[in-house]
This record gives C-alpha cells, structure tokens and sequence, in this order.
C-alpha cells in the first residue's frame, strides 16, 4: 500500500472549511449572547418599573392627615390632557441610615420630557424633609424612570376616581379613600408596556 500526504490544495480547502465553520460558530454565539442580553435587559427594565409602581404606592398609601393642623397635610393631584398627572402630598418615610432620618416628607412626582426621546418623558421624584419648605428651592430631585409615554394618577372618593384633587382647596378637606396608578412606557425593543395598580390610603 502506497500511503503519501496532503497535496497542497487539499491544505488549502481544509483550512477554508475550517475557516468557514469558525465563523459560523462564531456568528451563532454572537447572536445567542446578543439575544440572551436583549431579554436580559428587558426583564431587569420590566422589574424597575414594577418595583417603581409598588414605591409610588406604598409612599401614596402613607399619605397623612392632621386635622389639627391642616397646612401640615398636602395632597395635590393635578392631571392633563394627556392624562399625565402630577402628585405632591405628606407622607412618612423609613429613616435610611447615614441617609436621612425619615418621618414626615413631602414628595412629589412629575413628568419631565426627555430631551433625547421624542414624546417620551422622564419620571422626577422630589423629596423635602421640611413640611414648611418650598419643595422647588428644598427639595431633593433624582430621575426614577426614563422612557415614559404616560403615568396617570387617581384618587378615589364617593364619586368615584378624578384626576383633580386639592386637599387644601376642599371646603371639607379631605383624602382619597384610595389611589389608583397606571404607568405606560416603552422597552428598549419599542414594545409599549402598561401597568396598573391601586392602594388604599391609610389616613394615619
């Protein structure tokens, strides 16, 4: 038997389909990993908004009412025509150490258009320890949440939900018997998402 070795052309071709196959082994990884990050992302951002939504909640739930001294209680609502809503009310927050001390806060919500995404906005938190300060010169703002198309805000009452409330502007002030909050935004793939959920409000 007569045994010789690999003509050069056979080298040739090997090292071609050899080549061929690293890069669709390649290619295959990359769009695995691309995908896995994709969804990765996607449910770290569907994660932040939920956990947004239970604060909100939780913080509005807390909301106060001293009767003995009314200028102490704060709950504004005010909502647009595009069904956007502003919240400012007294609420008890947990005391965070080295942070603050907690008790009672003045907290805001607003929309803030996003200079970088048309028609989308900016969801600003504003926290004011001082219940007599000017929260806009006092307080304390940080973004919550980018990508917002809507965060409409409802306070129940006998007659049923609005988007209008001002405790201090009631002939009998009063709070919601329960808030309700739905917030929509879109994922980084373009796909709209909506949540919505609702609290009593504990009046303590």
């Amino acid at each position: 038997m007569t045994r010789r070795g690999f003509t050069l052309v056979e080298v040739l071709m090997g090292l071609m389909l050899l080549a061929i196959l690293m890069v669709l082994i390649q290619g295959t990884y990359t769009a695995v990993a691309r995908n896995k990050k994709s969804s990765s992302e996607l449910t770290i951002s569907s994660h932040g908004s939920v956990s947004l939504l239970h604060r909100m909640a939780d913080e509005l739930s807390m909301t106060f009412q001293n009767d003995s001294r009314p200028d102490q209680t704060l709950f504004l609502l005010k909502t647009d025509f595009d069904k956007n809503s502003t919240v400012e009310f007294s609420t008890r927050t947990p005391r965070v150490a080295g942070m603050r001390e907690g008790g009672d806060t003045t907290v805001r919500y607003e929309l803030t258009e996003d200079k970088e995404e048309d028609g989308l906005y900016k969801i600003v938190r504003t926290e004011m320890a001082d219940p007599f300060g000017d929260i806009d010169r006092d307080g304390l703002s940080l973004v919550m949440m980018e990508r917002v198309k809507r965060l409409t805000i409802e306070g129940y009452d006998d007659d049923g939900w609005t988007g209008e409330w001002d405790y201090r502007g009631l002939p009998d002030p009063k709070l919601p018997l329960a808030v309700r909050l739905t917030l929509v935004w879109l994922e980084k793939n373009s796909v709209e998402k909506i949540l919505t959920c609702s609290t009593p409000v504990w009046a303590p």
